[in-house]
């Protein structure tokens, strides 16, 4: 673990003379897209009998929300083709308020609930690009 006691000026300037390049974040990149296709198939048994379930970290405002909601619908448009039953998307949105939080983990829970209410096996995929701890 790498710990730092000092504070940073966040608004000062990077003084450097090695070129900085800024890229767009990955939000609903291909190669995301490709890595989540694989690693359901990988789980996957019977995709006709099957909804997928694509979980993020998530943002802590809801319009940021509806936004990941939506790139990762865009990431699991690859997965149509394999015949799942179905294929839907939700955050965990642990940072965000209590509130937040809470009604994110009921709306996941609910998600998986209906699934295997109506007779489908639900593989459920996070979609977290950080380390696990």
């Amino acid at each position: 673990m790498v710990r730092c006691d000092k504070k940073f000026d966040l608004n000062a300037q990077v003084q450097s003379k090695a070129e900085i390049i800024l890229n767009t974040a990955l939000n609903d990149d291909e190669l995301i897209a490709n890595i989540i296709e694989e690693r359901t198939l990988e789980i996957s048994k019977n995709p006709e009998n099957e909804t997928v379930i694509i979980v993020g970290h998530g943002p802590i405002n809801d319009e940021d929300d509806k936004k990941w909601l939506s790139d990762m619908a865009n990431l699991s448009q690859g997965l149509q083709k394999h015949g799942f039953q179905n294929i839907l998307v939700a955050t965990m949105r642990d940072d965000a308020p209590k509130e937040v939080n809470t009604r994110a983990s009921k709306e996941l829970r609910e998600l998986v609930e209906n699934s295997n209410k109506s007779g489908f096996d639900t593989i459920v995929v996070p979609l977290f690009l950080a380390k696990s701890v």
